[in-house]
C-alpha cells in the first residue's frame, strides 16, 4: 500500500513532462474558472473514472470546483490544490492536462504500472482553481497580482501561524484566519476528506521544491524514499 502512495505522489509532483498533445482543448477559460463545459465533457466521456462538484464560491461569486479522479470508494485520497496565488494560474493548466493524461491512459501502463490499479486504491480530488477572482485580475489588469478580490493572500489566510498583517508585496493576510470564501472552501473539503480516509495534500505553486509532512515518526521511511 505504501508503494501506491509513493507512485502517486511522484507522478503528481513530476507529471506534465512529456505529456502528449490532447485532442480536445484542456486549457480552461482561466478568467472564468476551469469551465463547466470542459468538466461536463470529460465527466460524460469518462463517467466511470471522473466526477466533479462545486465546493464553494469565490468572493465575487465564481464557482470553485472539486474534480474527483478515480475510485470514489477508495480507502485513500489525495487533495491537489492549485492557484492559491492568482498569478500562478499556470498550475491550473498543468492540473487540467494531468487529469486528461490520466483519463486517456487510465487502462494503460505508465512506467510499468497500470494507472487504473493506482486510482482504484487512491482517488485524487483536484481543486484546479482555488482563486478564480484573482486570476481575472492578474490576466486583465495586474499581472503580478497574488491575492483574491479582497487583496487577501489566501496562502496566508489559513489558521496555521496566522497573524493579521500587511505583507511586503502589499497583500493582506486578512482580518482573521479563514475570513475568505475561497479559504473556507479549501478548509471544508480538507476536513471532509481527512475525516473519511487516509489523506494527503499536494499544493501546487509556480515555483519551489518544498515537501511538508510528519516524517519524524512512522513516516520516516517515506521521507527517505522522497529524498532518495
Amino acid at each position: 500500500m505504501k508503494r501506491v502512495w509513493i507512485i502517486l505522489m511522484m507522478v503528481l509532483l513530476l507529471a506534465g513532462c512529456g505529456t502528449p498533445e490532447p485532442t480536445e482543448p484542456t486549457e480552461p477559460p482561466l478568467g472564468a474558472g476551469p469551465g463547466s463545459h470542459i468538466l461536463s465533457y470529460h465527466s460524460d466521456t469518462y463517467n466511470d473514472y471522473l466526477d466533479y462538484r462545486v465546493i464553494g464560491k469565490s468572493e465575487q461569486g465564481r464557482n470553485i470546483y472539486d474534480i474527483i479522479l478515480g475510485n470514489p470508494d477508495a480507502k485513500k485520497t489525495m487533495l491537489v490544490v492549485c492557484e492559491l496565488h492568482a498569478r500562478e494560474y499556470v498550475t491550473s493548466v498543468i492540473a487540467m492536462k494531468q487529469i486528461e493524461y490520466y483519463l486517456k491512459n487510465y487502462n494503460n501502463k505508465v512506467d510499468g504500472t497500470k494507472v487504473s490499479s493506482v486510482f482504484n486504491e487512491c482517488n485524487v480530488h483536484y481543486v484546479v482553481m482555488a482563486n478564480p477572482d484573482g486570476v481575472v485580475i492578474s490576466q486583465n489588469s495586474k499581472p503580478r497580482w497574488k491575492s483574491n478580490a479582497n487583496n487577501v493572500n489566501l496562502n496566508n489566510n489559513f489558521r496555521y501561524n496566522f497573524k493579521s498583517m500587511r505583507n511586503d508585496d502589499g497583500s493582506y493576510t486578512g482580518k482573521r484566519y479563514e475570513s475568505e470564501k475561497e479559504t473556507k472552501a479549501i478548509v471544508k473539503i480538507t476536513k471532509e476528506l481527512k475525516k473519511q480516509k487516509k489523506f494527503a495534500v499536494v499544493n501546487y505553486h509556480a515555483m519551489g521544491e518544498i515537501v511538508f509532512g510528519d516524517y519524524s515518526g512512522k513516516n520516516i521511511a517515506l521521507k527517505r524514499k522522497i529524498n532518495a
